[in-house]
Parts: C-alpha cells; structure tokens; sequence
C-alpha cells in the first residue's frame, strides 16, 4: 500500500497591481476574473480554489500585505481535512512572448526602478537571516510533470532559472519560505502582456495550470498516480479543446477551408467550436454559412451559450438579416438569456441597427448591471440615427447613474454635435474634454473636435483643435487637410499635405482619395492629375487599392475627361460595384446617357451586383434618357424592391423624380408615402415633381405638411415651390412664399429665386413690380433676368418698362465675361491677404511703405520702421506691415513696448541687416532687431529675417584663431514679453544667434523656419534663456550651432515636430561656465527629426557650476548620421586653453529617452560622461536603438545612475554600474548573456 495521499488541492492564487502608468497588469486582470471563469468552466473532483488577491508591486513596504493574505488563505482552510495548499503567484513578463514557470527565487533584492512604494533596494539580501544574495530557494512542485501537461494541452510553455531580481523575485522568495515553514508548496509563472496572448487564452492556461498543479500535487498515492497518468493521456476533452485551438488559428488566418476540414474529422465537439465557426465566418463575409451553422448546432441538441448568441445576434447585425436576428431574439428569452449583459447589448446594437431605437431603449432599460460598453453602444446608435435629443439624454442618464464616460463616449457626443451642426454644445463639450484630459491623452477624440469644428465650418477652431493634438497620427493629418480644402483653401491643404510626408506620416487611402475628390468637386483637373501622379509613385495605382482607382475614374470624369475614366477603368483587373459605380457617374456627368443604362444591363448579367449608387444613377440617367419610358422606370423599381434597396432615401427620391418626368406623379406620391421616414430631401424631391407637371397647389400643401412634421425647408425646396407656382399661375402665393424664406425660413434669396419670381410677375403682367424684384436681385440681375422681363414686356406691349429693361440688359451683356472674370479676380484676391484678417476681425493697417520705407534692398529704411511703429504700438487692432516682395535695409533697432491691445506684426516682405561689422550701430551690439516690452503680440507671415551675416563669420575667431573673439548681433530678439505667438516667418543667415527668447513668458513659435550654412559659427537657430513656457513646433532648423539651445532660467519648454539639421543638435546649455548657478526643468521635445548634425540630444555643463538640470524628456526622435547622439557631458569647455578640473558641478537628474533610433557616424552612439562628485542620476531609456553602418556601437558611462527597459542598443547596463569609468559593447552584453533570450537581457516582469 502506498502512503495516503491528500483527499483535495487547494490552490491560492495572488496577481500584481498595475505598475508606474502601464495601462494593464494582465495578472490583476487574470486573477480578478478568475473564479468566475473557473465556475463556468468547472473543476475536477479533488481540486479548489482558494483565495484569489491582488498583491500591491511593492517590495518590503507591502510584505506585511503579502503575508497577511497567505495567513488569512491558511485560515480558511480547514487542516483536519488532509488538503495539500499551494501558493501560485502570477506575474507579467512585458518582453517575453511565451508562459515561463519559476523554478527558484533568489535571496536578493536589486529594483531596477523604485517600486509603487518608492522603495529601491540594491544588491540586498531579502532575508538577511538566510545568509548572503546568493542563496536560493527552489520549488518542491513537480514543474516538469506541470510542463508536460500544459504542453500536451498545445500551450508553449517553457521553465526558467531566472525570476530577475525585482518585485516577483522578491515574492517568490517569500512564498517559497512561507510554504516551506507551513508545509505547502509554492509556484511563480510569468504571463505575458495581452497584446502578445490574447486575455481568453490566457484565462484557459490558468485553468489548465491549476487542474495540472492538482494533478501533481497529488502523486504520492497509488491512485492518484494513475490520476497523474490520465493527465498525461489527453481525454476526450482535452481533444476538443486542442483541435479547437488549431480551428481557432485556422480561422484567424482566414483559412476557413482547412478549418471545416478539420471540424468534419473531429469525433466530438462542443460549443466552442460552434462559436468559433459562426464568428469566423461572419467575420470573413459569409454570413449564410455562420447562420447555418448556428442552425446546425440547434439541431444537434447543443445549447447555446451567451458568446454564441453575441456571435450570431452580431452576424444578423452584419449582414442584415433583421427577420433572423428576431428568431434568435425569441429563442434568446426562451433560454432566459434576455438579462445577460453580452447578449442584452448584441440585441440592442441589433435593433439600433434596425431603426427601433424605441426596442433598443427598453431592451437596455432592462439590462441589470449595466457597464460603460452597454451604454457606449447606445450613444454610439442615437448618434447614428441622428437621434441627438435621445443622446445627449442617455448621456445625461448615464452620468446620473455614476458611470464616468470615456474617450469612445466623447467620440460619440462629438459626433452628434458635428451631425447636427451644434457648434455652441460642441464648444461646451470642448471645455469639458479638455477638463478631463481627453484631449491629450486620445487622438481619437481630438480627431473628433477636428472634425466637429470643420462640419461647423469653423475653420479657426479646427485649426487650434489639430495644434492640441500631441501625437497626430495620419487621421489627424487628413482631417485638417479636408478642414482647409472643405473651406478653399486649396494651397494650405496641399502645403498640410507636404508637412505630414515630412513629419514621416505616410499618406493614406483616404488622403489620396480626399484629394480626388476635392479635385472631383472643384473639377480642379490640374489637382487630379497631380495626384495621379503621386498616385502612381506611391503604389496605390494600377492594381492598388479600388477606392483610389474608383476615385479616379471620378475625378476625370467629374473634369470631363471620360477617356481617361475609362481609361483606369479598362485596367482595373477585377471589376468591382465601387469602379463600375465610379465609371456610371462620370458618363452621366460627361452626358453619356445610353452607355449608363446599358452599363447597368451589363452589371446585372455579369454578377457584378448592384447598391443605391447604381440605382440612383441609372434612374436619373432615364429621367434625361430619350430611351426613358414608364416601363424601364418600373424595371429598376423592381430591381430596387428585390435588392432590398427601396427604402433607401437616394433610391426613393430618384425614383420620384423618374416617374414625375415621365408624367406619372401618381407613381411617385406611391414611392413618397411608402418611405419609413421622410426628410427634406424627400419632401424637396417630391415638390419638385409636382412642380414639373404643372401642379403648384399640392407642392403648397406638401410645404405646409413639412412644415408640420419640424422639418425646415432649403433653398431647393423653396425653388421647387416658386416653380410650381410659376407653372400653376399661383402669384399671391408665390409672393407669400418669397416674401416669407427670410423671415420664417432665415434663408437668403439666390439668383435663381429671383429668376422664378420675375418670370412669373412678367407672365402675370406685373411688369413694374417684377422690374423693382429684379433690381433688389444679386449684382442687380444678370442677362437671363433682363432677357426674361424683356421678353414678357413685349408679351404684354409695355413699352416704357420694356426700354429700361433693354437699356439695363444691353449695360449688362457689354460687361460680359469679363466682368466674370473681375469678379473671379476679386475672390482670388480675399485669399491674397494675410490670415490676420480672418482671425482676428477688423485692424488698422500700418504699412511700413506709407511712412517712407523704399523697399529696394539699398535705401535706409529704419527710420520709416520707427515712425510705423510708433504709430502701431500705440493703436489698438493694429498691423504692424511689411509688405511682400520687397526687401528693406534695417538698421540696429529696438521696437519697444509696452503697446496697446491686439498688434500684428505681419512680416511677408524681406528685412536685410546691414552687412558690414565695421558700420554696426555701437548703441547694438549684440543684437539687430529687439522686441521688448510686448505682450499679446501675434508676428506671422511669410517673410524673411535675413541677418546678412557672412561678414561677421568671417571675422569669428572659430573661423580664423587670428580674428579676435568678440560677439556679434543677433537676428531676431523677443525679450521681457509674455504672450507672444511667432508663426510662419523665416529667420536666416544672423550675424551669431538667429533668434533669441529672453525672460519671456507664454510664448508660442509655430511654423518657423531657421537656416544658416553649417560651417556659419555660434549660428544657434533658436535660442531660450531664463523663460518660461515656451512651445517650439513644427520647425525647420538648419544652422552651424544648436539647432535649439536651452540655457540657466528656463523651465516649462515644450518641442514638438522639430527638424534639425545641418546643426548641433538639440542642446540644453551650456550652463555653470564660471562657477555660475544653473536651473533648467521641465523641457520635453516630443517627435524630432535629425541629419547629419554633429550632436544629437545634448546636455553640457562646465565643471564649477551649481544648480541642476531635472525633468527632461526626449521623446519619438529619428536621427540619421547624427556624431554623438545621445550625450550629457559635464566636463564641457569651448574654450582655447584648457579648463580647470573643479569638483562641483550642475546636477543632471530624472532625464528620460524613449523611442530614440536611427544612424549614427560615432561609436559611442551614448556617452554620459557625468560629475565624479555630483553623479548624474535617475537616467531611464526605453525603446532606443541606434545603429552605425561601419561597424559595432556602444555605451560610455562615468558616474552614471539609472536603467534601460524594453528595446535599448546598445545596452545601457554600464549606468546600473558602480565603476567610474566603463564602457559596455553589444558583444561584451551578449557573451555574459549568451545563454538567456532577448527577453530576459531586460527582465521587466510589471
């Protein structure tokens, strides 16, 4: 007989708490939602789970946490009942890729990082009782039996030697000597993130690995011997389980064949797998098969669960199966599923779908428990169905019921509002986004205010909403493009256009295909071709996408080159409904009627198929056909009835219009009235039909019933009105009508209103009074107007009006196109002038030309300058102007402040500093153009600062060590001023500096353009000292010093999108030259691109100094050949002689580089060459990876503390080092970790 085994297992399981801002720890996940899993799933005989807890990722500050939980585990267990416990502790591995059981913890605590508790101990024992570090404790579970198990069970799964040396090491440890004094067993397995496996699975291997824990943890017996064994041997459930595994990854890879192959060979299945092939082929676009397959389960007597019912309640949602979806509905509540939170929500997005929204609202009211999900999808319905009262009510309900909204919820309500052109609630919800940190913190949601503020036609709030955004992905890009194309500004968008591709955002479909159809919209030809052409060298043209190719098939079209169309048209290779759409309406627009109606014919015998483009097309082409008959009319209508396209309001309103031009009204009051819901469009279409045969009365009526109904009448509707009126002889009405659109209908009368009503005043003979209508016309009528009263005139014999209307139309067929051609000339000229008119109302313009300034390049204007500032400074909403296209020699000057409210200074021409150093102004030294004093000032254009400086290089003693070191201008100067904003101008060629921030506050530089010749010296493009919240953003820099150089005083800089290159890189210093104080905080640059610059990021100190540099962050920079990229350097001196070696120095702490990579020429890519005395400190790199074409990298250290995580080359081990001086290769990493995976190099498990 063998030794009696324990009767049961108890196994208590303890995960981490998310750890320093990572979004998820999948192990609080995991063990939150554990017991509920393995309820549903159920437990061998012999097997219970005990205590599930969530641990804080805290080391010795949480232990007394840790070991209250174990005792309370031991408490609930009852000791009499001979059970075996065992602790299972899970943690997150973020690198790795697989599942990894601990083998053994060691007796040492070394925090790469101070935990949730701030607690960072270094080389430390864990209990110092337990003698030195190198102890170690194993597990006494049988883990290769558990391996095995877990492996047959189709998991990769693999043991580890090596928990790190963090926080999971440190709990191990502890379980270990908890269990071992206690008699238990305890075991560590690592998990990877979600991302890498997917929650579901992860979920099944904790249930596997506790049923494989209870099967090994009792093999002492004989029977439980043969347990173990039948553990090894997979049963008929672990066949199912792994064979729906492999159909699970089938499926996935759309290899639907071989996973129906599979399933057919499977001797058993279960519900699972049912599942599984109802979503995949829903999800692969075979809607009838998953529903099949739905049907085939049921009749095989195997019970749904609730994820089948959300599978197949989403396929009926899919495909539109409504009558399908309300069986399952029916068969939902027969199974008493109705009050599943999953199902409830499938039934409501179903019925939403449907157009039921008052089903979806009760079906959600009785929904118990209902979570953010639930009422995100019925925010997401009434937005879509344009129910905006019912959405910002659930909205409210929503709040009252304590759930807090997020980013998708303010995605929705953005939405509404954009639906409904509700610009002041849309501000109002601005406000509260930006209270809630939405803004920055989701780009979806700042996308959504871009294009809220477009559809409001805000094109100012659009533009500020984009310039929130801190990281603009290509939607962003798109959507401010569209936003300025929407609004004419055609040059911007195609300049925005340029700017995404140089901030390295690849344009998408949906850029191309915006752009076409801009080029469509405006026939802009030129545009479409352009785009073509970029079409092509992007790979998205013949054989790319269909949505391009249809888009340009539309635009030639459009711009009435149907060769062309059908040109692209004859090289797609598979025809597609969206090409042959795009080919029907360009030979509608370019007048080919028959090929349209032919083209349909050809679409349905091929089986290309057919949607209510296709049927609208073909429908207005018969209406203008001369082939058009009653008959072919009705066919289409029965095309429309049996694709399930007649309630479509495009399908509806065409087939209106058909029937009315083939004189039959009656049909088309048939196709109005059958419509589910009626909108302007509808009742417009219908008024027009009634106009065209002559019936103005029942368009009256149908004004009236609209107007009823809440709906408010367009300018269309109107006309169609009027036009009924003027066929039916209706004037009093007519006048009514007219007389009432600004008054009730606040719509303004067009030419073609006015046009109605004169012809139906001179019909009538009201000559007199249509000639007084046709004067208050636009432009005071055109030719058609005139020749229209003329013509009723002679009708009616009135000679006296009919003279002046001949005289009037004579004057104004003289005009003719040229003064077409004025007026186009007129509209251009709007967009000529500078933004400042659009942003900022009604100024007074001080040119710099009215005050004497020549604008030759060669005359002294700087006195012209001084006279125009002194009159704009003191004007309030002035404009400050330097024309375009002239160049203006300006002398040292000092444009002081204080100034009155709201200047501009708009710079679009070109100021030229004198070039000669020997005739410089002495009373300027150093500087040639200084604003001082200014507050709220706006400078902007597209101008050019130009310093003239190659002079004074020349005489720069780092040019030629003969010259004398003496300093020289600097171009642009803002000093002691506070809310400045500096966009568009271009600064060039400074005598030193290009341009200089100086004890400022709030100031924002957008735009801006800086160059100099790489070898111009001490050229710094844009400099910052002793100021405070500045932005740098979207600038171009390219100097023979620091592209930016931040310096003492500064704190709050913020940089994003900046370019950089020739330069020195993006520079914080020098500070602490001759044993000065230096204070610099909070300096972030945010996406940068550098080239070929002779530093990267750089922080430079000279030794002497005090004070610190802390609270940096670079951040999403590419370098390419870039000497030096990553470098701090505290031994700085740019000084002939050498420099004294001083003990003190600038503290450089908590620096952070994250997703760094590119080339570099050096081979100490990162050199943090730091203080002996004063370290530098809290150095964290993450996602850095930087290459050299010729050969290894590496990493120099000296008194450098911190620590890398993720992906960091070359290996920046050498900061965690305690000696002084040591430099770290890629080899010498790899030889000492030769036997451990990428993974484990950065062991970051939370």
């Amino acid at each position: 007989m063998g030794s009696e085994g324990p009767k049961s297992v108890v196994v208590h399981v303890s995960g981490f708490k998310k750890f320093q801002g990572v979004a998820e720890n999948p192990t609080e996940t995991i063990v939150s939602n554990l017991r509920v899993f393995v309820e549903k799933r159920g437990l061998p005989a012999g097997l219970k789970l005990g205590s599930c807890d969530v641990l804080e990722t805290a080391g010795d500050g949480a232990r007394a946490a840790l070991y209250k939980a174990m005792e309370l585990g031991i408490s609930a267990t009852d000791s009499k009942s001979n059970e075996q416990v065992v602790w299972l502790h899970l943690g997150v591995n973020s690198g790795a890729v697989k599942f990894a059981i601990e083998r053994q913890a060691v007796n040492e605590a070394t925090f790469r990082c101070p935990d949730e508790l701030g607690w960072q101990p270094q080389q430390q024992p864990i209990v110092p009782e337990d003698g030195g570090t190198s102890r170690v404790r194993e597990t006494c579970c049988s883990i290769e039996a558990i391996l095995k198990i877990l492996k047959n069970r189709g998991y990769d799964v693999a043991i580890s030697d090596d928990a790190g040396r963090f926080v999971c090491n440190y709990v191990y440890y502890h379980s270990l000597r908890f269990a071992e004094e206690k008699g238990h067993k305890s075991l560590f397995v690592h998990v990877p993130l979600f991302s890498r496996i997917d929650e579901e699975t992860q979920m099944r291997f904790v249930a596997s690995l506790l049923e494989a824990i209870a099967a090994t943890s009792t093999a002492s017996s004989t029977s439980s011997s043969l347990r173990l064994n039948s553990y090894f041997e997979p049963s008929a459930r672990d066949l199912v389980y792994s064979n729906n595994l492999k159909i699970d990854g089938l499926i996935k890879s759309g290899d639907l064949n071989t996973a129906l192959k599979l399933f057919d060979e499977m001797p058993v299945y279960d519900v699972v797998t049912y599942n599984m092939l109802i979503s995949g082929h829903g999800r692969h676009g075979f809607p009838e098969q998953a529903f099949h397959f739905y049907a085939e389960m049921v009749s095989q007597g195997i019970r749904e669960s609730a994820s089948t019912f959300s599978a197949v309640l989403g396929v009926c949602n899919d495909a539109g199966f409504c009558r399908e979806g309300m069986q399952v509905h029916c068969r939902v509540v027969s199974l008493g599923f109705g009050l599943n939170l999953y199902v409830g929500s499938s039934l409501v997005d179903l019925y939403l779908h449907m157009g039921l929204d008052n089903v979806a609202l009760k079906l959600f009211d009785e929904l118990p428990d209902r979570n953010l999900a639930v009422w995100n999808l019925l925010l997401r319905g009434f937005c879509e169905l344009g129910l905006l009262d019912e959405l910002f009510g659930v909205f409210s309900r929503m709040e009252l019921d304590g759930v807090d909204p997020n980013g998708l919820t303010y995605c929705y309500l953005i939405r509404g509002c954009s639906n409904g052109r509700l610009l002041d609630e849309g501000k109002q919800l601005h406000c509260r986004i930006v209270k809630d940190g939405w803004v920055e913190s989701n780009v979806f949601v700042a996308n959504a205010l871009v294009d809220l503020y477009s559809a409001c036609g805000s094109l100012i709030d659009a533009k500020e909403a984009f310039e929130a955004i801190q990281m603009e992905d290509v939607i962003s890009w798109n959507s401010i493009i569209w936003v300025c194309a929407e609004n004419g500004l055609l040059l911007d968008a195609l300049k925005l256009f340029v700017e995404m591709q140089f901030w390295e955002k690849r344009p998408s479909i949906c850029s191309f295909v915006g752009f076409l159809n801009l080029a469509s919209r405006t026939e802009n030809i030129e545009l479409g071709k352009q785009m073509h052409s970029y079409v092509l060298k992007s790979g998205f043209g013949h054989g790319g996408s269909v949505h391009v190719q249809s888009a340009l098939i539309d635009m030639y079209g459009k711009c009435v080159d149907i060769e062309s169309s059908v040109s692209i048209y004859g090289s797609v290779g598979e025809k597609t409904l969206v090409s042959c759409n795009s080919l029907m309406t360009s030979l509608l627009h370019c007048g080919f009627i028959e090929d349209v109606v032919e083209m349909f014919g050809l679409m349905v015998d091929e089986g290309i198929g057919i949607d209510e483009v296709t049927l609208s097309t073909t429908l207005k082409a018969l209406s203008i056909s001369a082939l058009a008959s009653l008959g072919s009319c009705k066919l289409v209508h029965c095309c429309a009835i049996n694709s399930g396209f007649e309630s479509d309001i495009a399908v509806s309103c065409s087939l209106i219009d058909a029937y009315a031009r083939c004189g039959h009204v009656k049909l088309s009051r048939q196709v109005f009235e059958q419509l589910p819901s009626l909108n302007v469009i509808c009742f417009t279409s219908i008024i027009h039909g009634y106009a065209r045969n002559g019936m103005g009365s029942e368009g009256l009526d149908l004004l009236q019933e609209m107007i009823l109904k809440g709906l408010k009448p367009d300018k269309v509707t109107i006309l169609g009105v009027l036009s009924g009126c003027n066929h039916s002889g209706l004037v009093k009405e007519a006048r009514f009508v007219f007389d009432s659109m600004k008054k009730l209908y606040d719509i303004s009368p067009d030419r073609k209103h006015f046009s109605c009503m004169v012809d139906l005043l001179g019909r009538a003979g009201m000559l007199e009074e249509a000639e007084d209508l046709l004067r208050q016309a636009p432009v005071n009528g055109d030719c058609v107007m005139w020749s229209s009263l003329l013509r009723s005139c002679r009708v009616h014999k009135n000679e006296t009006v009919g003279r002046r209307t001949g005289n009037c139309n004579s004057k104004e067929s003289e005009m003719g196109d040229g003064s077409q051609f004025d007026r186009e000339d007129n509209e251009l000229n709007v967009f000529d002038i500078p933004t400042w008119k659009s942003e900022r109302g009604s100024k007074t313009l001080v040119n710099v030309d009215s005050f004497g300034a020549a604008g030759d390049g060669v005359s002294d204007d700087t006195q012209a300058f001084q006279k125009a500032w002194g009159i704009a400074c003191n004007t309030t909403n002035a404009v400050f102007l330097v024309p375009q296209g002239r160049h203006y020699l300006v002398n040292a000057t000092k444009f002081q402040g204080p100034c009155t409210d709201n200047l501009i200074i708009q710079i679009e021409g070109t100021m030229v500093a004198p070039d000669e150093p020997s005739n410089w102004d002495p009373n300027f030294p150093r500087t040639w153009l200084d604003f001082t004093k200014l507050n709220g000032v706006l400078f902007q254009g597209h101008g050019v600062i130009d310093g003239s400086g190659s002079k004074w290089w020349a005489a720069s003693c780092k040019t030629n060590k003969t010259n004398p070191c003496r300093g020289a201008p600097t171009a642009f100067t803002i000093d002691k001023s506070s809310a400045i904003k500096v966009k568009g101008i271009t600064i060039k060629n400074a005598q030193q500096m290009n341009f200089v921030i100086s004890q400022c506050d709030a100031v924002r530089v957008n735009a801006v353009q800086v160059s100099a010749p790489g070898d111009s010296p001490n050229t710094d493009g844009i400099h910052i000292t002793a100021s405070t919240n500045v932005i740098l953003q979207d600038c171009k820099i390219g100097t023979g010093d620091d592209c930016v150089s931040i310096v003492n005083g500064t704190s709050g800089i913020k940089m994003k999108r900046i370019f950089c290159g020739p330069g020195h890189g993006i520079s914080i210093g020098s500070l602490g030259k001759d044993n000065s104080t230096a204070m610099v905080t909070k300096v972030v640059l945010d996406t940068a691109y550098l080239r070929e610059t002779t530093n990267g990021l750089r922080i430079k100190t000279w030794q002497g100094g005090s004070g610190y540099v802390r609270g940096v962050r670079f951040q999403n920079v590419r370098m390419e050949n870039v000497s030096n990229p990553i470098i701090i350097d505290q031994f700085y001196c740019d000084s002939p002689k050498p420099c004294q070696n001083l003990t003190s120095a600038v503290e450089i702490t908590q620096v952070m580089y994250m997703n760094i990579s590119g080339t570099t020429t050096s081979a100490k890519a990162m050199k943090f060459a730091c203080s002996d005395t004063v370290p530098c400190s809290n150095i964290v790199l993450t996602d850095v990876n930087l290459e050299r074409e010729d050969g290894q990298v590496e990493t120099y250290c000296n008194s450098a503390q911190g620590f890398g995580y993720g992906i960091v080359h070359p290996s920046a081990d050498c900061l965690n080092s305690h000696d002084k001086d040591s430099t770290i290769t890629d080899q010498t990493a790899e030889a000492e970790l030769a036997d451990l995976t990428r993974a484990d190099i950065v062991h970051t498990e939370l």
